[in-house]
């Protein structure tokens, strides 16, 4: 998958007032696993799909970081 195809489908989630948890976007974009592999083989795709879901920064680094 590229990052065009991440960026489309990140923004086709609807983030009303980023209520939505960090697994809801990943979920309702269908990147949850486009990102599990990414967590464990590419964690520079992890953070991009991360971005494209407008996550914030501390907790892409909570995240891809710390596990």
């Amino acid at each position: 998958m590229n990052l065009q195809e991440i960026y489309d489908k990140a923004n086709q989630v609807k983030l009303e007032n980023n209520a939505l948890t960090v697994n809801e976007r990943l979920y309702q974009s269908g990147l949850m696993e486009p990102f599990d592999n990414a967590l464990i083989n590419n964690k520079t795709l992890a953070v991009e799909i991360l971005k494209a879901l407008k996550v914030g920064s501390k907790s892409i680094e909570q995240i891809v970081y710390t596990k």
